[in-house]
């Protein structure tokens, strides 16, 4: 059995055929040609923290003419979509039944090609080696941002061809679980809150304010530029670490940071228990942290 091998993604993809492809501009593709027939147009928005797309009832769709004209942003199965700005970490598996969907303006398409497993390669970069490498490599100070010269830098590990099949089978099963689960606490979390409704429905107001009744607080970002700061064992809360979750609670974060992280950035450590509520980017989405953690400038905290 070969060892493991470790290339780049853009030196994969020239070996075997494959391509990266960013989605069109808003030149080719402006707001006004958006439908609500047609097929998904697949953003940062749609890339689900799971591996799976997420399409809802708002999702903009590209009709017949769209996509006849522009042909060549039609995803295909196996086909890997990365969000472009905001959550670059994020990546979603192109599968039979979303094969026809369109590349929006905010995403990435990564064609593998036919020498390549594409369903390892995806279930890899849900890996927190990649996400983290993701994060540490985007550019731009206040939203990261991902290119196609990013990815092909991102280093991807390439075992033989009978232990990705076995990996992808397994992780792929698992995975498919996962998704199952991840449908029924949503579902659980609808049932519930619509009783907690019913519950406040019937009880009489009351004249305090959120103020009266817990601390508020904020957070900040340790400097970038200073690695001493980052890769700890701190957990990091951002606002998409909390827009992510399909339930109330935060266990982890995509990134962390160190214990100097921690003292050189004006967030305090939160225990587990706050209340997060995102202030920046979506506003109000809220999370209940499962342990301690300390949070980014981009929402309020309990």
């Amino acid at each position: 059995m070969l060892e493991p091998r470790i290339v780049t993604l853009g030196e994969l993809l020239h070996q075997n055929g494959g391509s990266i492809k960013t989605g069109p501009f808003g030149t080719m593709l402006k707001a006004n040609q958006y439908s609500t027939v047609g097929v998904p147009i697949i953003s940062v928005g749609e890339v689900g923290d799971s591996g799976r797309f997420r399409v809802a009832k708002t999702t903009p769709r590209a009709s017949d003419d769209v996509v006849i004209s522009l042909p060549e942003y039609i995803l295909r199965e196996g086909d890997i979509v990365f969000a472009r700005k905001g959550a670059v970490e994020r990546s979603a598996w192109v599968g039979p039944d979303e094969d026809g969907w369109f590349l929006g303006s905010d995403g990435i398409r990564v064609r593998p090609g036919a020498g390549l497993n594409s369903r390892f390669l995806a279930l890899q970069f849900q890996t927190q080696r990649c996400r983290r490498w993701l994060l540490q490599h985007a550019s731009g100070s206040t939203m990261a941002s991902l290119s196609g010269a990013i990815l092909e830098r991102l280093p991807v590990l390439i075992p033989d061809a009978v232990e990705q099949s076995a990996a992808t089978d397994i992780l792929g099963a698992l995975n498919d679980k996962i998704a199952a689960n991840l449908g029924l606490a949503a579902t659980t979390t609808y049932l519930s809150s619509s009783m907690f409704d019913e519950v406040v429905l019937r009880v009489d107001p009351s004249s305090s304010a959120f103020e009266d009744m817990a601390v508020i607080g904020g957070g900040g970002t340790p400097r970038t530029g200073v690695p001493a700061y980052w890769e700890g064992n701190v957990l990091w809360a951002t606002p998409t670490d909390v827009t992510a979750l399909p339930g109330p609670y935060l266990y982890d974060t995509a990134r962390r940071i160190s214990d100097a992280g921690l003292i050189a950035c004006s967030s305090p450590l939160y225990p587990a228990g706050s209340i997060l509520m995102t202030s920046r980017a979506t506003i109000g989405a809220f999370a209940v942290t499962a342990k301690p953690m300390a949070v980014n400038q981009g929402g309020l905290k309990r």
